[in-house]
Order: structure tokens, then C-alpha cells, then sequence
């Protein structure tokens, strides 16, 4: 799904927890790590969500407007 920008420039940029009122965002997972990390993440492992905190999108304005935009396309 596009986005107008969000501020999040630094890419690349996923977005897990659809259903989730606030869903988790992720950027800057450049590395082959990272998207080991975000595999493991998505298949509900929770030790990859911790790993992955630091790669965590954690401000609520880009928070809020991915938030709305699910909703609408839901």
C-alpha cells in the first residue's frame, strides 16, 4: 500500500499487526539479519520482536496516520 510521506525516509519500511489498533512498524531493515529477524517476527515469534525493537517506528504521529489508513482500506 502507498502512503503520502510519513517521515519514515529511511526505508525500507513494513508494517506488521494490520489487525492491531496500532500496528508495529518497522524501518531501516537493510541487512539479511534484519529480514531473518522480521521473518521470524511475522511467523509470531516474540524473541525477533525484541530484537527487532530498535528498528521499531515508535512515533505516534506516523503511527496514527498508518493507523487511519489501514482502517480506510479495511
Amino acid at each position: 500500500m502507498e502512503l503520502k510521506c510519513v517521515g519514515l525516509c529511511n526505508g525500507p519500511v513494513v508494517v506488521t499487526d494490520l489487525d492491531a489498533n496500532v500496528p508495529d512498524v518497522y524501518s531501516k531493515l537493510r541487512s539479511k539479519s534484519d529480514r531473518r529477524l522480521l521473518r521470524a517476527r511475522v511467523s509470531g515469534d516474540s524473541r525477533a520482536r525484541k530484537k527487532l525493537a530498535d528498528k521499531r517506528v515508535a512515533r505516534k504521529s506516523v503511527l496514527n496516520v498508518i493507523s487511519r489508513r489501514l482502517q480506510r482500506v479495511a
